[in-house]
């Protein structure tokens, strides 16, 4: 499960991307998953990336809260956008 994933990785990253281009709606189990693993990433200091959220998802996770939660700015339309993000956080810091 989502929540799991951290605990299964050997380095913690700086930088988590959760692409969800493929993902066409979401109900309020999928939006209380996130929202756990969102806070877990925050606990251990990763930031979370969302990519390719758009149509209803994209509606849902906001008037649940979670884009707010996370961030706009941390919120891309494509996987490319948020690789670019991601390169310019890890060599910049």
């Amino acid at each position: 499960m989502l929540r799991d994933i951290l605990n299964n990785i050997a380095t913690t990253p700086k930088v988590f991307i959760l692409r969800m281009r493929s993902v066409s709606i979401i109900d309020a189990s999928g939006m209380c998953g996130i929202e756990e693993f969102y806070k877990e990433c925050k606990k251990k200091e990763i930031l979370l990336f969302l990519s390719g959220v758009h149509g209803q998802t994209r509606q849902d996770l906001k008037k649940f809260g979670l884009i707010d939660a996370i961030g706009q700015a941390l919120v891309f339309p494509d996987i490319n956008a948020a690789l670019a993000k991601a390169s310019e956080v890890l060599f910049t810091t």
